[in-house]
This record gives structure tokens, C-alpha cells and sequence, in this order.
């Protein structure tokens, strides 16, 4: 039995150590790319063998890495007054109907076409939670699938793992949640709606696509999102705010953070150390281009005493003197700089996270997505300030850049925040890759899967069952009813 048992170990051994690990990253975004890539790169520095589809290919070369570029497999790309106008419904059904453009886009690909008919893999790994046409990669190299979401879960999400999603005290779809009455009312009706357009609209959808490229598949792509055994978040319960997760979701918080950074040039350095005022960095992410914003704006940086570096995908003319501007920054080699004062940011998750990690204060101007939820949590905290994208520019921005920068409540609170983030019993990464081999161990690793997963609505509500007590109630009552008037009837004669 001893010898079993210490075969039966070497062989789980060896083959976590030479997995073959397929990854598919169809999202064109910079941010998801970069946290799913931390994840895949280590995986192949630790021995295992690795094919990852993405729009953005890493600069990092490993004989057990190869990386295959979809070529920004969809574009998102909307005007921020459009955007910030728009109907949050519409825009819904707008970013649905994108992200599903991104199956086909991936499913003609020429390398997936060749893996898809001579390919053999340990395990898939995709960015889940995006649109739901992905997940029977795993069903049909049978192999377990683990999903990574670079944000926190959407509503569906939680429903295909049984994850509680209680609009009572749970914030719905990164919508602000206030436990007032018509604020809980909102976020069940919205979460009604929500479930409404995934289903009827986003499951047929996804379930045509997929027939259509596993025209021998008879399952639904329902049950096959229910199949993934586990899923890594990059979200950590400080920064994203408590809530009952299933052993399911593995939350990854600050994964790729304290990364390796590239030198600042000497030009580069010098301007950020010359002000002894400090600086101040400007980064709206990789979705805002430089059109969408008023150049004006940057002009009223002339009248601060800091200097001001900008990353935007074009440059300007007739900027103030102390202002730099490029296309490209690497966020933490800046936000690392001793002389920093201020970081401004659009409030996307893996920036809020580089400068809570760096310890530097923040003014969120959120626009899209999770932003606006990161930009109230910020507040929370009080490691920051919020602006409005129209008031940019405007008196109010820049009392907040002097406020922030002045008030040292900011800093002190963003210090101690950072020190609750990094205290761990593990790195997010040592995490990720221990649990990446606990499924190659225990083959998808089934029973860390909620039981709810498989039943059906009325009966995970209960509504069976308080319809059941429903009925009694009225048959009691009824039956008393009837009782007392017989009685009162004898009486009465």
C-alpha cells in the first residue's frame, strides 16, 4: 500500500512538472494581457510547457513559452462623451456584441485551427467570464480548464460556480451599492435584467458559434462555463471590498505588481528629479487616446509647481514647460520614483493596485468598466480623490491635484493600505502556481465545486419550498376559517 502511495506521488509529481498548458486571452486590452501573462510565464519557468494566444505578446523569451499573436482579435474603441452619455443598457449590448466577435476571431486563427485537429493538452486556461464560447476548449482536448479574470466576476460568473450574489449587501456588476431601500431594489432589478440579456441573448449567440466551429458538440455552452474548476481573480478583499467566495475563485490581488523594471532614461530621470516641488503622472490607460481629450487641459498644468509627465498615444504641441509627454511609460518604474507626488488615472484595477502597492496617493477620473467602482472604493479608503471627466481641467481639478498633494491624511492612509495588501502567507504568484498543480494533481480537482452548481434556480431559492409553506398557511387558515364559522353556525342554531 506504501509503495502505491509513493508511486502514485511521483508519477502526480512528474506530470505537474511537464504539463502542456494551453492559454487563449482574446480581450484587446493591455491590462488583462499583462495579468494573465505573469501567470503564464511562470508557469512556463517552472517547467511546464505552454501556448498562449493573446493580443499582446510579452518581450519575454523561454524555450517552454510560445506566444501566438491574435492581432488585437476586436477593437473597443468609443467616443469617452458617447461613452459616458450612453444608455447603460445599450452599452451593454454593445460590449457583448464585440466580445463575441473575438470566437470567431480565434477559432480561424491558423495555429488554433491546427491545434484543434492535432493538438493534445494537461490544461486550458482562458480568460473566462468574457463571452462564453471558450470553455469547451477544455471538453474537447479533455483536459481541466481554469479561467482568469483580470477584474473581479461578473453576475454570471458567480452563477455558473454557485457563488453567492446577494444584492442585498453584494455589489452588482461593479455598479456602487448602497444598502438603502431603492438602492437594493436597484441592484435587484438590475441583476434581473442582467441575467435577462446574458441568456436570451449572449447564451444563443455563443451556442451558435460554437456549433459552428464543434459542429459534432450536442452540450450547452452553459454547462460547459459550469465545468471550470477553478478561477483566478486579480482582486484582493482590501482594495475590492469583502464578500463570500466559493474555494472556487482564488483571488490573485496584485499578481503582477513588483514585476521587473526597466531603467528610466537619463533625459527621463532628470526631468522627474529637477522640481523640487515632485512630480506628478498622468496615464488614462491604453483605451483613451489623446482626441478624446481637450488639449487645454494640459495648459492648466502651467500653473502648478509640479512637473507633469504624460502618457498619451500622441503628443501635443505649445505644452508648458513642465510638462513631458510620450506614448509610453512603464507605470512602476514611475510610480516607484522617490520624487512622485500624485498619480492621476483613469481608475482601471491593475493601476489602482500599482499605486496602492508604490504608496501613491491618487485622483481617479473614471470613464468605463470597473472604474468607476475602483474610483468609489479609493474613497473609501482614503487614499485619493474622485473627478468627473467634465470637470478636467476646470477649478475643481486642480484644487484636488493641490488638496491631495497638501493633505498628507492621503499618504498616510495609503501607506497603511499598501502594508495590508502585502501582508501574505503566500505571493499571489507562489498561489497562482500552487493551485495551477493542484488541478494537474487531482485532475480538475471536482470536489472544491459548490454542490448549487447543478440545481436549478427555483430550488437553490428555496421558492419551491416557501411555496410549499405557502400552501400549508393557506390550507391551515382556510381550514380554521372554515372550523370557527361551523362552530359559530352550531352556536348560532
Amino acid at each position: 500500500m506504501v509503495v502505491v502511495s509513493v508511486l502514485n506521488f511521483l508519477f502526480l509529481a512528474t506530470f505537474c512538472k511537464g504539463a502542456k498548458v494551453l492559454v487563449v486571452i482574446p480581450t484587446p486590452a493591455f491590462s488583462h494581457a499583462t495579468f494573465a501573462s505573469v501567470l503564464y510565464e511562470e508557469l512556463a519557468h517552472r517547467g511546464h510547457e505552454v501556448t498562449a494566444f493573446t493580443g499582446y505578446p510579452s518581450d519575454t523569451k523561454h524555450a517552454n513559452l510560445k506566444e501566438i499573436e491574435l492581432s488585437k482579435p476586436i477593437t473597443i474603441e468609443t467616443d469617452i462623451t458617447e461613452a459616458l452619455n450612453a444608455n447603460s443598457v445599450l452599452m451593454n449590448f454593445y460590449l457583448q456584441w464585440k466580445f463575441l466577435q473575438a470566437c470567431d476571431k480565434v477559432y480561424t486563427n491558423k495555429e488554433m485551427q491546427k491545434l484543434l485537429l492535432n493538438g493534445t493538452f494537461d490544461l486550458v486556461m482562458i480568460e473566462w467570464n468574457v463571452v462564453p464560447c471558450f470553455s469547451i476548449l477544455a471538453e474537447h482536448f479533455k483536459a481541466p480548464l481554469i479561467g482568469i479574470r483580470s477584474l473581479g466576476l461578473r453576475l454570471e460568473g458567480y452563477d455558473y460556480i454557485a457563488n453567492p450574489t446577494n444584492p442585498s449587501y453584494i455589489s452588482i456588476a461593479y455598479n456602487r451599492h448602497t444598502e438603502s431601500f431603492w438602492g437594493r431594489l436597484n441592484d435587484l432589478l438590475f441583476s434581473i435584467y442582467w441575467r435577462l440579456q446574458h441568456n436570451l441573448v449572449t447564451i444563443p449567440k455563443a451556442q451558435q458559434l460554437v456549433q459552428k466551429y464543434f459542429p459534432s458538440y450536442t452540450g450547452s455552452v452553459v454547462e460547459s462555463e459550469k465545468k471550470v474548476a477553478l478561477i483566478f481573480t486579480n482582486t484582493h478583499y482590501v482594495i475590492n471590498g469583502v464578500r463570500p467566495n466559493v474555494p472556487a475563485i482564488v483571488e490573485l490581488g496584485l499578481l503582477h505588481v513588483g514585476q521587473k523594471k526597466k531603467p528610466l532614461t537619463e533625459d527621463l530621470n532628470t526631468f522627474l528629479n529637477e522640481n523640487p516641488y515632485g512630480f506628478v503622472f498622468f496615464n488614462l490607460g491604453t483605451l483613451i487616446k489623446t482626441k478624446f481629450l481637450d488639449s487645454r487641459i494640459f495648459q492648466h498644468f502651467g500653473k502648478l509647481p509640479f512637473n507633469f509627465l504624460i502618457k498619451l498615444d500622441s503628443s501635443l504641441d505649445n505644452l508648458p514647460r513642465n510638462v513631458k509627454m510620450d506614448k509610453w511609460f512603464q507605470n512602476e518604474a514611475i510610480l516607484t520614483h522617490p520624487n512622485i507626488k500624485l498619480f492621476i488615472t483613469h481608475g482601471g484595477l491593475l493601476s489602482l493596485q500599482e499605486a496602492i502597492y508604490h504608496e501613491v496617493p491618487m485622483i481617479v477620473i473614471p470613464f468605463l468598466f470597473d472604474q468607476p467602482y475602483n474610483a468609489y472604493r479609493m474613497e473609501e479608503l482614503g487614499i485619493g480623490k474622485t473627478i468627473q471627466y467634465r470637470d478636467v481641467g476646470g477649478p475643481n481639478f486642480l484644487d484636488a491635484i493641490l488638496n491631495v498633494t497638501a493633505d498628507t491624511t492621503y499618504k498616510v492612509n495609503i501607506k497603511y493600505v499598501s502594508k495590508l495588501v502585502k501582508d501574505h502567507m503566500l505571493s499571489p504568484k507562489d498561489k497562482a502556481i500552487w493551485w495551477v498543480e493542484y488541478v494537474l494533481r487531482h485532475r480538475g480537482a471536482p470536489y472544491i465545486k459548490s454542490k448549487a452548481v447543478h440545481m436549478n434556480w427555483f430550488t437553490y431559492l428555496l421558492l419551491d419550498v416557501v411555496f410549499f409553506l405557502i400552501v400549508i398557511i393557506y390550507l391551515i387558515c382556510f381550514l380554521a376559517n372554515k372550523f370557527f364559522t361551523t362552530i359559530k353556525k352550531i352556536k348560532t342554531e
